[in-house]
């Protein structure tokens, strides 16, 4: 095998891996409010939530949760009936109808989150979990941490876009406030009931603004990408494979 050979072939197999990795990471959008001409049905227990479009950098309109003192908690829904709201839907494993439950690996929930303090500036929020209901159970994850390594404060707000994921074979990070069991996770995305945020502010007057909250598929890989895994690796290995015999063959000769 010529140089120029090699180079085509090892440039062919990282094009062939780069393929395969994108279309592993790119979940498939099933639903999604965008808050473009109102609140789409979501809900904030304190009341505090409201519909707005005034903030820089929004596509249309947004959830804002505007927290006038300190030593607050809010639980931010969506909309309970299925009926009036069907952007999320019910079975997670079959998308209700999109996917067969062979389809698909789990879920996404992905958001635009944008905070802001009295004064102007970029802040992270003290606590944010989204949380998932399923036959009667409710499931949270912290992604306090993650959203506040992002967020950097006393800089100029901006939007930022997160996710969480929720894969059907177990629960990973998320965890049950009501007792529900690793079963109890399996089965229970025939049947979500609801899905929202949990929030909680500590100090001074603050402004929370979501946007896009968005459900998203992750597709099972299919044969096609694999077998496109499975040509660079190949030609990855016949690559390296020519280049180690030729390098034995040198020492040998030494």
């Amino acid at each position: 095998m010529t140089t120029k050979t090699k180079k085509i072939v090892s440039l062919t197999a990282v094009m062939l891996l780069a393929g395969w990795y994108v279309a592993q990471s790119a979940p498939v959008v099933v639903g999604e409010y965008t808050f473009d001409s109102d609140m789409e049905g979501w809900t904030a227990d304190s009341g505090l939530a409201e519909w707005n479009n005034a903030l820089p950098g929004s596509d249309g309109g947004y959830l804002e949760l505007d927290f006038n003192t300190g030593g607050q908690s809010d639980w931010l829904r969506s909309p309970g009936d299925p009926t009036l709201y069907a952007t999320f839907p019910e079975n997670w494993l079959t998308m209700d109808g999109a996917y067969s439950s062979e389809d698909i690996l789990g879920a996404t929930i992905r958001f635009d989150f944008y905070a802001e303090d009295s004064g102007g500036q970029q802040l992270g929020p003290d606590t944010l979990m989204p949380y998932i209901t399923m036959n009667g159970h409710t499931w949270m994850r912290d992604m306090t941490a993650e959203v506040q390594a992002v967020m950097t404060p006393g800089v100029a707000p901006q939007w930022h876009t997160f996710e969480a994921d929720a894969l059907f074979s177990g629960s990973g990070s998320w965890y049950s406030t009501t007792g529900g069991t690793s079963s109890d996770w399996a089965t229970g995305f025939e049947n979500v009931t609801e899905v929202g945020f949990y929030l909680v502010h500590t100090t001074g007057d603050d402004l929370y603004a979501f946007d896009n909250i968005g459900l998203l598929a992750i597709p099972v890989p299919e044969p096609g990408s694999m077998m496109m895994l499975g040509s660079a690796l190949l030609s990855l290995t016949l690559t390296f494979r020519k280049k180690i015999g030729v390098r034995a063959r040198e020492l040998m000769k030494s």
